[in-house]
């Protein structure tokens, strides 16, 4: 169980004024940033891992990871909807993600024929439906349509399955200890070429409104060679 009291976070005290935000109250002065540490977060998370050596054939380490967090900030250079009411944006954190899980394992990690295998599953972190407007007169963009609270849509998962083969070949190997050394590695990254998407369109009317307009890598294969001597 995770609370957190007196975060960080940035308000606007010279925002326009309500009911038409055009006004602010010293029209000199532009934006007004004070920095707050007034926000909270609640939280919970259940962690399970596993590391070891489970025979000669293998050894690694996994995890997996439930959470959930909400709060009213996004840290020290986050601004509300509302300069007003900073505490109406209560909801998930923005890096709040529901499940993780994660693996590294080696198979007959000393053998010429081994192979090493990492893998990721997550499930999609939070993001906030715009309007695309600055209908409260700060030049931050973030308004959200009526009714609609923050991080209330989840975006794309994440998935990755990467592979390693390396081995070192002794050029000499009645000296092993002088011997020089050739070392060979393949790997490949992202086997499954899942699209993982990295951002989605989040502004209401948009041509592409829900949807991901970018993506991490696909698939990718490296080959490497190193000499030590």
């Amino acid at each position: 169980m995770n609370r957190g009291v007196r975060l960080f976070r940035s308000v606007d005290v010279n925002a326009p004024l309500a009911p038409s935000y055009i006004t602010r109250p010293n029209p000199a002065v532009g934006e007004l940033r004070q920095i707050q540490a007034e926000g909270e977060q609640n939280g919970s998370a259940l962690d399970i891992n596993y590391r070891g050596r489970l025979n000669k054939y293998f050894t690694g380490f996994a995890w997996y990871s439930w959470s959930h967090y909400d709060n009213n900030t996004g840290g020290i250079s986050w601004f509300p909807q509302n300069q007003i009411d900073p505490n109406a944006d209560w909801g998930p954190a923005s890096w709040d993600q529901r499940n993780r899980f994660g693996f590294y394992g080696m198979f007959n990690p000393q053998h010429l024929l081994n192979l090493g295998v990492a893998i990721f599953a997550n499930s999609g972190r939070p993001w906030t439906i715009t309007t695309g407007e600055d209908f409260y007169g700060t030049g931050f963009f973030n308004a959200r349509p009526e009714g609609v609270p923050r991080d209330s849509e989840t975006g794309p998962d994440y998935v990755d399955l990467d592979l390693r083969w390396g081995y070192d070949f002794k050029l000499h190997p009645k000296e092993l200890d002088k011997s020089p050394t050739i070392g060979l590695s393949a790997s490949a990254f992202n086997v499954l070429n899942h699209a993982n998407g990295s951002f989605v369109d989040t502004v209401e009317g948009s041509q592409d409104f829900g949807y991901v307009t970018s993506a991490y890598p696909p698939r990718r294969m490296q080959l490497a060679m190193r000499f030590a001597f």
